[in-house]
């Protein structure tokens, strides 16, 4: 039989105890494994149709305080808060009505001799405006304003600089594992600054490796060895810089996007979600895309202003996306879905403006957005526990009797092939440098190795082929 209430009390009262857990350990916070946010990722499926609003922003290539560049903010770094476009076209107005140079730096760039509204309630014709000291409402943003800052209106993209890994021991999928490597690279001839990490230095000695394969291919073909046609040729060399298990580094493109789901007749799958819409269903739809050559190919002519007579929306460029109907292909998805002008116009769609005004809502309140993205990304940053997998997998990986480990290639990375093999790279420059090697002389030229490899541009490549696939499939543990 349990106690009665007042023994409970006077329980309570001599112990101490306010009911909380002493130790935190019966507490339902604790009972799960925290979970920082993360964007989900666009997903291709057979007959899928979404429309995707690519979000946009403002990038200004100078201080909006000043009007001037600086070390801060100029041509290779840009002013570009992370909030909505109407609110930060409302902010460099402010700016813009406290000094004379900002407005007429503005108006300068966009290519306009007059900005201003007579009254701020009204939506003003830029080409009835004359008098360029009227009066800028900051609180208002008219169309006008709109056409204005349309220059410097840009998509929302996340670079993260990385190298991909497909060495089977460094990753945990059949698709390889992207790495962030931090280094400097010189703007004008390309080449790394100071020390070259561990992890660059091993895509350096594959695609040498690859270079000599290369050129004996080459051979080969001139001396009728090889008859290959044209596009044998293609797939042939192509598919000797394919087996390069390190790429170099090069820019991961993701962009920010608003997914909305449609059906087959692109129209809305549910007829009310944008009459509905507030932030918690924007976040829900909010998605991280990653860039290929067909989204890409589709900005340009936003940004260029080849699709300028279907861009109506200040906030976000808007395509309706098709996967194909006939397969569930990862690789096909990947390659066949598309991204086109829209069928049935958003604008025109009940609860537009609802869900227009939940996004700018979601936009201007979202905290911590590029390490949101980072996270979201899941790629992995390198550090040295990362050096001591590479050196490892490569002891392994590296074939000391293939071909084109040529004496030239040993020489070119000598200083990688004796972190990477030790005692057997000992002999093996032992044996180059008495003249007693087996090793072939080689053909290489690593000047003709980088650029070989860019030709055949593995990292593009990977771009196309992983678009298909759930990023977060790639590097989760």
């Amino acid at each position: 039989m349990g106690i009665n209430f007042k023994e409970l009390q006077k329980k309570m009262e001599t112990a101490g105890d306010n009911g909380v857990s002493k130790l935190n350990m019966r507490n339902e916070e604790k009972q799960h494994k925290f979970q920082p946010k993360r964007f989900n990722h666009l997903k291709k499926e057979k007959r899928k149709k979404s429309k995707l609003c690519f979000v946009k922003e403002i990038a200004i290539p100078f201080n909006p305080k000043t009007g001037k560049e600086d070390d801060t903010y100029n041509t290779g770094s840009k002013w570009r808060p992370p909030y909505s476009v109407e609110s930060v076209i409302k902010l460099v107005k402010s700016y813009a009505m406290e000094n004379e140079e900002v407005k007429q730096a503005l108006m300068q760039h966009a290519g306009i001799s007059s900005w201003g509204v007579t009254d701020p309630d009204t939506v003003t014709d830029p080409d009835t405006v004359t008098d360029p000291d009227t009066v800028i409402d900051p609180d208002t943003v008219t169309d006008e304003d709109y056409r204005l800052f349309s220059s410097y209106l840009t998509a929302r993209i996340f670079s993260i600089p990385a190298v991909h890994v497909t060495i089977p021991s460094m990753c945990n999928n059949a698709y390889g594992r992207d790495y962030t490597v931090d280094v400097k690279v010189d703007p004008v001839t390309g080449q790394y600054i100071g020390e070259v990490p561990l992890i660059l230095q091993a895509h350096k000695f594959f695609i040498e490796m690859a270079y000599e394969e290369l050129a004996d291919y080459n051979d080969k073909l001139n001396s009728g060895v090889f008859k290959h046609d044209e596009k044998q040729q293609k797939e042939y060399r192509q598919g000797i810089f394919s087996k390069v298990p390190i790429s170099d580094l090069a820019p991961i493109n993701f962009i920010q996007a608003f997914e909305i789901p449609l059906n087959q007749k692109f129209e809305l799958n549910d007829d009310k979600c944008l009459v509905t819409s507030d932030k918690a269903f924007v976040d829900k739809q909010t998605v991280l895309v990653r860039m290929n050559r067909t989204i890409s190919d589709v900005l340009d002519k936003f940004c260029g202003g080849d699709y300028s007579a279907v861009d109506k929306y200040p906030e976000y460029f808007v395509v309706d996306m098709s996967c194909p109907n006939d397969t569930e292909s990862p690789t096909e998805l990947g390659k066949r879905t598309s991204y086109e002008r829209e069928l049935n116009t958003l604008k025109d769609m009940e609860g537009y403006d609802n869900f227009r005004a939940a996004t700018v809502d979601y936009l201007d309140n979202f905290k911590d957005l590029e390490e949101t993205v980072f996270r979201s990304s899941y790629v992995s940053r390198y550090d040295s526990s990362v050096d001591t997998q590479l050196l490892t997998a490569c002891n392994s990986l590296i074939d000391l009797k293939n071909p084109f480990l040529t004496q030239k290639v040993i020489e070119s990375n000598k200083d990688f092939l004796m972190l990477a093999l030790g005692e057997k790279f000992d002999e093996l420059q032992l044996e180059v440098e008495c003249g007693i090697s087996d090793k072939a002389e080689g053909n290489l030229d690593s000047a003709a190795a980088k650029q070989a490899a860019k030709t055949f541009d593995i990292a593009g490549q990977l771009d196309d082929a992983l678009d298909a696939i759930g990023t977060e499939e790639l590097t989760m543990d």
